[in-house]
């Protein structure tokens, strides 16, 4: 005859899904590194999409101060451009500062109008048209259709540009 007060009575306790009671220790930690491997993995690609996402962003912002510091050269002498309206003034003012953010955050438009379209320029910016330029000895970037985006020196845009070509 046997004490009741000296019995365990243990409850049944419910297990996680794929595990048994008779699972080895071996395979429980196998099972726990390929959940910790997953959440890893899911933490790298949502930083991939934040960086993307990020890198957008500057795209987007480089893209408007090129443009804008392209028509703020096209005014001519430095006599004109003080005789713009106050308008121009602020829009000018305002490519400042968005141009000194950018520089903030190590992000640099790179538009190499006029210099020779090198294997190293033509690695970073594609050739989507050719002119004909007499007098020139090797091809030359002639105009930027998109200039080149670079973040922490990292280039995370491509240019594309008109390339000059000698005779």
């Amino acid at each position: 005859m046997t004490d009741n007060q000296l019995e365990i009575q243990a409850t049944p306790r419910t297990l996680p899904p794929g595990i048994e009671v008779d699972t080895p220790i071996f395979s429980l930690a196998w099972q726990a590194t390929q959940r910790w491997s997953e959440e890893i993995r899911q933490m790298k690609e949502s930083r991939d999409q934040a960086l993307e996402r990020e890198n957008q962003a500057w795209i987007v912002l480089a893209d408007e101060c090129f443009r804008w510091q392209e028509i703020y050269d096209s005014f001519g002498t430095e006599m004109e451009k003080t005789r713009l309206c106050q308008a121009a003034n602020q829009l000018v003012l305002t490519l400042r500062r968005l141009k000194q953010t950018l520089k903030s955050h190590q992000v640099k438009i790179v538009a190499p109008k006029g210099e020779i379209y090198s294997s190293q320029l033509s690695e970073m910016m594609e050739n989507v048209g050719q002119v004909v330029m007499p007098g020139i000895q090797e091809p030359v970037i002639h105009e930027i259709v998109t200039p080149i985006i670079k973040h922490d020196n990292q280039v995370i845009r491509f240019g594309k540009g008109i390339i000059a070509v000698p005779e």
